[in-house]
């Protein structure tokens, strides 16, 4: 949808859905998106040795919302110090019935990663995208009733962050000089996220001492746990069995050379793939002609040396249900048998350690019966021995799996969960 203007306090808003692009030359690319976007409002995201530089641009179209200070939701989490590799920002408002999404990776918006949606299958696409896209250990800050939040981060911290540099404002666009009004804005964000992590751990510890005041007849733990583990159960993966047919489905109509262009990786969540061509012998132009339908969000490297697109993946299974699960030690034998076997073909594995899933902070885990662990478990190798794992049990998940495309070979990376019963 559209760019989503929302007033936090009076006459101050947080703008989210701006559209993104990474600039090399503020003074001659900037007019060349302002006029394509049509955008009446922009804003600058930049390192300190601006190495790199992102702008987001509002629509003119979605500009009516505006009034008093408005600042880019996006913008304001890049700024923020010390932020991890890659962030994700879910926000579920429940006034608008809205679910605000911002993407950060190396201090910067990625560009198709700032929207605002209204389903919970749109906020589980978009983490599943932004996962693939990057390429790293992803960190869920904000608060949402679909994904599991590492950092509460309310919408008031948010504004704070925000408030904290000029650089965050949205400011006017004018075509005759973008580059005086990008740095007329430009001030360093001063907020570290240390402090927001600082924030989640003082409002649990405020719950651990409102749940030591409250009356002896609050629940009992384990329905406590009981009711928690019902509200994750749509955050615990695709099985991986579900999953891997539906790559090897678009693999298997996904040529290997196109238009003078080799495939070299294939990065899939448990809906998508991020395919990358490298050049061989093609040009732009006639890998454009011969395109296939299938495929989306098709990009184009500015040295011509690369094409990135996107392929959708059907899987047609729920996610991992946490009921009848095996214990650790037969989990252990069973599984890990099979995949001793499979190291002979040069598959390879690592089993992690498991740990206490879905407790509730205020929850003393030691007054829990049965409680469910979990675990990452990780397998790469050629991806042919991949069907090695057709048998696997519905208790292990996939979240992620590459594929590297060789000459005369594919290897893949995969990494996903394991839940057993303590």
């Amino acid at each position: 949808m559209s760019a989503f203007v929302l007033e936090v306090r009076e006459r101050k808003s947080l703008v989210f859905g701006l559209q993104w692009r990474e600039v090399m030359n503020l003074k001659t690319e900037v007019p060349t998106h302002a006029a394509e976007l049509k955008a009446s409002h922009f804003v600058k995201v930049s390192k300190n040795d601006e190495s790199t530089i992102s702008c987001g641009f509002l629509r003119s179209e979605d500009k009516a919302g505006l009034k008093g200070k408005a600042y880019s939701a996006a913008a304001a989490l890049s700024n923020i110090e010390d932020l991890p590799e890659a962030v994700l920002f879910v926000y579920y408002y429940e006034p608008t019935d809205k679910h605000f999404l911002i993407g950060i990776k190396s201090g910067s918006p990625l560009p198709g990663f700032d929207k605002v949606v209204d389903s919970g299958d749109e906020v589980k696409t978009f983490a599943a995208d932004f996962s693939v896209a990057a390429k790293t250990k992803v960190r869920i800050i904000g608060s949402s009733t679909i994904l599991t939040v590492d950092t509460q981060l309310p919408l008031d911290a948010l504004l704070e962050a925000a408030e904290s540099s000029k650089s965050n404002l949205l400011a006017p666009y004018s075509k005759q000089d973008p580059v005086k009004i990008a740095s007329a804005v430009l001030a360093v964000g001063f907020l570290s996220f240390a402090s927001w992590y600082g924030y989640d751990t003082y409002q649990k510890q405020l719950q651990r001492e409102a749940l030591q005041r409250a009356p002896q007849q609050q629940l009992d733990p384990n329905e406590a746990y009981a009711a928690n583990l019902e509200q994750l159960k749509t955050q615990t993966g695709i099985p991986f069995t579900a999953v891997v047919p539906a790559v090897q489905k678009a693999m298997a109509n996904l040529p290997k050379e196109l238009a003078g262009y080799k495939t070299s990786t294939v990065e899939c969540s448990t809906s998508s793939c991020l395919v990358t061509w490298t050049v061989d012998s093609g040009t732009m132009k006639e890998f454009n002609q011969e395109v296939p339908t299938s495929f989306e969000s098709i990009n184009y490297d500015l040295s011509g040396s690369k094409v990135t697109n996107t392929i959708s993946i059907a899987t047609e299974a729920g996610n991992v249900v946490l009921t009848d699960l095996p214990k650790m030690r037969d989990f252990l034998i069973d599984q890990g048998s099979l995949f001793q076997k499979l190291t002979n073909l040069g598959f390879s594995f690592t089993i992690g350690a498991a740990e206490a899933f879905g407790v509730p902070p205020e929850i003393d885990s030691t007054q829990i019966q049965n409680i469910i662990d979990a675990g990452t478990i990780t397998f790469s190798g050629p991806f042919w021995t991949i069907d090695g794992l057709n048998n696997l049990p519905p208790n292990v998940s996939l979240e992620t799996l590459t594929l590297s495309v060789g000459e005369d070979s594919v290897t893949f990376n995969a990494q996903g969960k394991y839940y057993v019963q303590n």
